[in-house]
């Protein structure tokens, strides 16, 4: 045998001798892991999520809710920016699709969002003001998840999440089958009657008086008459319509712009107003309906939100509560 040949065969021993390695021990990661497995991960992170808030954005033009994962910096440096991944699940666990602030549509139940120039200190909390901005045609998620992803610290340092790779396999596009995520995790719903909610609506500083289906040029018009009871004057304000058919089954409208809407409560924002105490406005105007919409027979509505002149805000405390009763 020459030197030539004998290279050969040893150059076709070490390939076999890395093939076989190969079969052991190079397939394909197995991403399974448990909820209690993934929970101990994610608690060893130098950023963790302790809880979450639903509050609002709102610009000049437009406004909608704001999910807020509520982030604890456990590490000994400031955080420049972070990137969060966030999974969303209705109340029963079904994954849940939304539409971003642009009006896009996610193509999963898991959205990530990035914070710049957060000033994160190391010890501190961050996430109170900031969140996930969503559109006020989106379906609201009722259980969410959220992680880091990764994160930059001020000295320009990057790290990321080992375990996110684990996380994303077990919950994008996944059930949320956990048992201890069975309560919604956002407010707390008031458990009120039919009755008992409608007589404390009427005692809201803002109330709907009438609900009447009128028309416009290509269909249906679904008309809110509210009156301010209160004593600022209102600017702008944000209500939420319930539909229903003729067996007062819930309905989803179309918008007049042809897309259909993901659930049969829907919100639309009335602004440029000057509503002074005792006033009333929405006898003429409100949502008008595509002319291939499903047929609304009947609808009820609930101021959400208005601004008022000087700035000042309010969230109507009821609004769980009259979802609970009337969504779905």
């Amino acid at each position: 045998m020459n030197r030539r040949t004998g290279k050969r065969i040893l150059t076709a021993v070490i390939a076999l001798v890395l093939a076989v390695g190969c079969l052991a021990g190079c397939g394909e990661e197995n991403l399974e892991r448990t909820y209690e497995e993934l929970d101990t991960m994610m608690a060893k992170q130098p950023v963790v999520v302790t809880g979450y808030k639903l509050s609002r954005w709102e610009t000049a033009d437009n406004s909608g809710p704001l999910l807020q994962p509520l982030l604890q910096n456990n590490s000994e440096k400031a955080i420049k920016s972070i990137e969060l991944a966030i999974a969303m699940w209705d109340a029963q666990g079904q994954t849940v699709k939304v539409i971003f602030d642009d009006g896009t549509m996610n193509t999963a139940n898991v959205a990530k969002v990035t914070y710049d120039d957060c000033n994160f200190a190391a010890g501190g909390t961050y996430g109170d003001k900031i969140g996930l901005a969503l559109s006020e045609k989106s379906v609201l998620p009722e259980r969410i998840q959220a992680v880091p992803v990764k994160w930059t610290y001020e000295d320009g340092t990057t790290e990321e999440n080992a375990g996110y790779k684990y996380w994303v396999h077990k919950y994008q596009n996944q059930p949320n089958a956990r048992e201890d995520l069975a309560n919604p995790q956002f407010a707390v719903v008031l458990n009120l009657t039919e009755e008992e909610l409608t007589q404390e609506l009427k005692k809201q500083p803002l109330v709907v008086t009438a609900c009447e289906l009128g028309q416009w040029e290509q269909g249906d018009l679904l008309c809110a008459t509210v009156k301010n009871n209160g004593e600022a004057t209102i600017k702008s304000m944000l209500l939420a319509f319930a539909t229903f058919d003729a067996e007062g089954n819930p309905v989803c409208i179309t918008w007049s712009d042809g897309q259909k809407a993901e659930s049969n409560v829907v919100k639309i924002r009335m602004k440029d107003l000057a509503l002074a105490y005792g006033g009333e406005y929405g006898a003429d105007k409100g949502i008008g309906l595509h002319a291939d919409s499903d047929k609304v027979a009947s609808f009820l509505a609930i101021p959400y939100y208005y601004e008022d002149i000087d700035g000042n805000t309010w969230e109507n405390p009821l609004y769980e509560s009259w979802l609970a009763l009337y969504k779905g």
